[in-house]
């Protein structure tokens, strides 16, 4: 893709987002989004079939980005587990896209989200450690572990834990040290 075609995608994603920040998703069309970014409706929809595609990919970009850190910061060694390096760089990721976090943290499809990556992030645990997929207590462990630190993330974003970024990746470490 050329430069102007990502200068045009990325004002057309970051007017969706300064929209939702007032409003919800289903109040939100073409027409506003086009309106305050200044470009035509045609060029819009040269890159996005609707509002909710646009929203969608905005979503599926995050979990990729989200994915690919995981996947670059997860310890490889199960002896000698330190989880601070990823959740440093998960929360340096947040803190990087807070808006983009608020708001779908704030949005009616936020549950879905969170879901999304609690599985994504439950199934990359259990592969990357090569855990037995019918061992009840590993499914359960991974299933609340997983959904504990995201939750964690979730509310440190929203503001409900006063800890910096380097203080909650120390702490979600220790924690998981002990399972």
């Amino acid at each position: 893709m050329d430069r102007r075609t990502l200068k045009t995608q990325r004002l057309i994603k970051d007017t969706l987002l300064q929209l939702l920040q007032q409003k919800p998703l289903h109040k939100i069309t073409v027409s506003e989004i086009t309106q305050i970014a200044n470009i035509g409706r045609g060029t819009f929809y040269v890159h996005y079939p609707d509002v909710d595609s646009l929203y969608d990919q905005i979503i599926n970009e995050a979990i990729d980005n989200l994915t690919e850190l995981f996947d670059q910061t997860y310890p490889s060694d199960a002896d000698d587990a330190n989880f601070t390096a990823l959740f440093r760089a998960v929360t340096q990721y947040l803190t990087t896209n807070a808006t983009l976090f608020g708001v779908l943290l704030r949005n009616q499809k936020s549950g879905k989200v969170m879901r999304q990556l609690k599985d994504l992030f439950a199934q990359r645990v259990m592969t990357e450690r090569q855990f037995d997929p019918n061992d009840s207590e590993i499914q359960v462990t991974v299933a609340f572990t997983t959904a504990g630190a995201i939750g964690v993330l979730s509310d440190w974003l929203t503001g409900t834990l006063d800890v910096n970024a380097d203080q909650l990746a120390q702490i979600i470490d220790k924690i998981l040290a002990k399972f």
